[in-house]
């Protein structure tokens, strides 16, 4: 006879992974010991079913096998945010050799989920600041520049600028910088300013503020 399904799926994302973990299945009467499990996903329409209401849902692609854990979690390295999965999960029993000669159980309750991306960028390092003197035909200016980042989903930077180190200040870049270099010429001499830089993705997702860098116009 097949094993009992796994019970209690549930499912969590990080930054990296869809995470899967589920209870152990209950013995009962001559059901097999579980040997591993197997991990089966479809895409779905991008309209969100519920995971205990999957009857009316549209599939993008069918069930296929993501893995075989023999323990009862799993980690979905291959997938995209914004799309929509359905997972389940069946027991194996150890009867038979290999793939073909082994016994599945049914599919646990089913888990849906809509990967969203809400992991802000690494906070920009290495910001450095130099000064340009005013001369008769041009006002003073303040170059920074910093390391840029090395996330795939990274878009670009904004630049911030106080007159107090203990306050972020205003945000001087409207749009977001697509490389990590700014010219700030709406500085005045004889003034002291604070600059932060921040990283935005794709997403929308900000980091938080860079340490700030001291510039003293003269």
């Amino acid at each position: 006879p097949p094993p009992e399904a796994p019970r209690d799926l549930q499912v969590s994302v990080t930054e990296s992974a869809v995470i899967l973990s589920w209870a152990e299945p209950m013995a009962a009467g001559n059901s097999p010991k579980t040997a591993s499990y197997r991990v089966y996903r479809a895409e779905l329409e991008p309209r969100q079913a519920a995971a205990g209401d999957v009857s009316q849902a549209k599939y993008k692609s069918p069930l296929a096998l993501q893995g075989s854990p023999s323990s009862p979690e799993f980690s979905d390295t291959q997938f995209d945010f914004g799309h929509t999965y359905l997972y389940v999960v069946r027991a194996v029993s150890p009867s038979g050799a290999g793939l073909a000669g082994s016994v599945e159980s049914g599919d646990s309750t089913p888990a849906v989920v809509t990967p969203k991306d809400t992991f802000p960028p690494a906070t920009p390092t290495g910001l450095e600041a130099g000064i340009i003197p005013a001369t008769p035909e041009t006002p003073a200016r303040v170059e920074l520049s910093w390391a840029i980042g090395s996330e795939g989903d990274l878009v670009g930077y904004f630049v911030y600028r106080s007159d107090l180190e203990d306050t972020p200040g205003e945000r001087i870049s409207h749009e977001s910088l697509p490389s990590p270099t700014f010219r700030d010429i709406s500085v005045a001499s004889g003034k002291r300013y604070f600059y932060r830089v921040s990283a935005v993705d794709r997403s929308g997702n900000e980091s938080p503020l860079s340490p700030a860098v001291q510039v003293d116009v003269p």
